[in-house]
């Protein structure tokens, strides 16, 4: 009896533990030579839908009418936005890492707080914003935002969290 829910506990773990991005040898990776203009609004959305479903927005890039938006990397970790807004050109740096699954990451916030550690009866405190970049095997750039925002005092909890993975037709970028 032992053994079996021990086994079942197992696979239920591994499962759960599973990535959004998918497995495969067709798929290509994104590195530092990846450079690409990319359409501020997606042209496909699964998971949820409300917030700000534009990439500008996703960068947390608010109250800008940019259609296109250029990506490149300047170096091993800092991934460079350029954006239009006003007929100004602006540029944002941001620092991630690429993982050995061909992904970008980057975590625009990552505080928690929990008191006691582990089983926060107590206290706690979440401010999570997660954004990985991929590509799918048709090279469109797919953007998958994981965030996480909430507490608890004692028994009383509020928060929200949620996941959407948009999808952005992608044009060559030439950089001089």
């Amino acid at each position: 009896m032992t053994k079996s829910t021990l086994i079942l506990l197992s696979l239920l773990f591994l499962y759960s533990c599973k990535t959004a991005i998918p497995a495969s040898s067709e798929v290509p990776f994104i590195d530092t030579s990846y450079s690409v203009s990319v359409c501020n609004t997606p042209y496909k959305i699964e998971g949820m839908k409300q917030g700000v479903p534009n990439l500008l927005g996703t960068f947390e890039i608010y109250h800008v009418e940019s259609d296109s938006i250029s990506l490149h990397f300047s170096h091993q970790d800092t991934l460079i936005i350029t954006y239009l807004d006003s007929h100004v050109i602006k540029v944002k740096k941001l620092k991630g890492r690429f993982d050995s699954k061909g992904y970008f990451e980057i975590h625009l916030h990552n505080e928690s707080i929990e008191i006691p550690p582990l089983i926060p009866i107590l206290y706690s405190r979440h401010n999570i914003n997660k954004v990985r970049l991929f590509l799918s095997a048709d090279r469109t750039l797919v953007v998958d935002n994981k965030w996480l925002q909430g507490g608890n005092i004692l028994i009383l909890g509020a928060g929200d969290s949620g996941r959407r993975q948009s999808y952005f037709k992608t044009y060559p970028l030439k950089l001089n």
